[in-house]
C-alpha cells in the first residue's frame, strides 16, 4: 500500500503523523513524469505490510474500494495455508463462476489470493478455453464459456 502526492512537504508531514501512530513507512521516492503542462514530480512512500493492521485500526480508509483492498490484504496475510494445488484453485474458480460472473478482485478475495497470485490461474483457464474475459483494464469480468 503506498501513498502518492505531488507535494513533498505535505507527504513528509503525513509520513511523520503515520510514524506517531507506530505505522512503519518505507523510504520516500520522487518520480518524474510528463504532462501537457510540462515535467512534474510525484512523491510517494509505502506503508509496510506489518503495519497494515495498525493502519486499519487507527486510520483506515473512508473510500469503500480502498477499504475493501486493505481488508483483502489483511485476510491474505492471515491465511493459514500458503500453497495450494493449482488444480484445486482452478476448480474453485470454476465453481464460483458457475454461480455468477465475477471480477478479478472478487475471485482473489474468495480464494484469499492477491491479484498477482490469482492472475496466472485465470490466464491458464482462459488459455484452455474454459473461461472468458470481458471488459477492460480494471473493469474485467470473468465468466464461463
Amino acid at each position: 500500500m503506498s501513498l502518492c502526492i505531488c507535494s513533498e512537504g505535505i507527504l513528509s508531514q503525513i509520513k511523520k503523523l503515520l510514524n506517531e501512530f507506530n505505522i512503519e513507512t518505507g523510504k520516500t521516492t520522487i518520480t518524474q513524469y510528463s504532462t501537457k503542462k510540462g515535467t512534474r514530480f510525484r512523491t510517494s512512500f509505502s506503508i509496510m505490510r506489518r503495519s497494515y493492521e495498525i493502519f486499519k485500526k487507527e486510520i483506515n480508509f473512508s473510500h469503500p474500494n480502498k477499504s475493501k483492498k486493505l481488508d483483502s490484504a489483511l485476510r491474505t496475510q492471515k491465511r493459514q495455508q500458503r500453497t495450494r494445488d493449482p488444480m484445486f484453485i482452478e476448480e474453485k474458480i470454476l465453481q464460483l463462476l458457475e454461480i455468477k460472473p465475477s471480477r478479478t478482485m472478487e475471485i482473489a478475495d474468495y480464494l484469499l489470493f492477491t491479484l498477482n497470485g490469482i492472475s496466472p490461474h485465470l490466464g491458464r483457464l482462459e488459455k484452455e478455453g474454459q473461461i472468458i474475459k470481458r471488459g477492460y483494464r480494471n473493469k474485467i469480468i470473468w465468466d464461463l464459456i
